[in-house]
């Protein structure tokens, strides 16, 4: 757990590295999917007290994990997954998450290098990719590049939304970009 000090140097280095001005975004839950409790407690209190996150849910294996974002789907915008886990691993989690919600981010994280990584994957395009151990200066950026990705996917979808045609009783015609 990150003492009150400690919070402050890494909402500092958030502040000095990143605007968050520029990414404004309220993210109401992640999920983190890690067999160890040091790092899930540890990426949590990062959500909490740097991304402001509302709820962070956490999972010790893919087979929990899914549990959880099946019942919460509607509400986590991303996912730290490890690739070694007992009872389902990383990979097999991955693949049943994009079967759930193909549009969800998914940042997978392991000790293994990024080729080793990459063979767990199999066929499957290895996601944004965080290899163990990182520092926190790594972890933020790679965090908050995902939370822009997400913004600007919400931006995208809220234009698209924004664009639709209203006949004259107010009724929708459809996208304007149907074909």
């Amino acid at each position: 757990m990150l003492y009150k000090s400690e919070t402050a140097v890494i909402g500092d280095l958030l502040t000095q590295q990143f605007d968050m001005s520029k990414h404004p975004l309220q993210i109401e839950a992640v999920l983190i999917i890690d067999d160890n409790i040091t790092l899930r407690d540890f990426l949590a209190n990062v959500f909490s007290t740097v991304f402001l996150v509302d709820t962070i849910y956490t999972a010790t294996n893919g087979a929990e994990g899914l549990k959880i974002f099946q019942q919460q789907k509607h509400h986590i915008v991303l996912i730290i997954l490890d690739i070694e886990m007992p009872i389902m691993n990383g990979p097999q989690t991955y693949k049943k998450l994009r079967q759930i919600a193909p549009h969800v981010r998914v940042i997978v994280s392991s000790a293994l290098n990024y080729v080793d990584a990459k063979v767990q994957f199999d066929e499957q395009t290895l996601p944004v990719y965080l290899q163990k151990p990182y520092t926190l200066e790594t972890l933020l950026k790679i965090v908050y590049s995902e939370f822009a990705t997400i913004r600007d996917m919400l931006t995208k979808s809220q234009l698209s939304q924004a664009l639709m045609t209203w006949d004259d009783d107010g009724g929708q015609q459809g996208n304007i970009f149907a074909g």
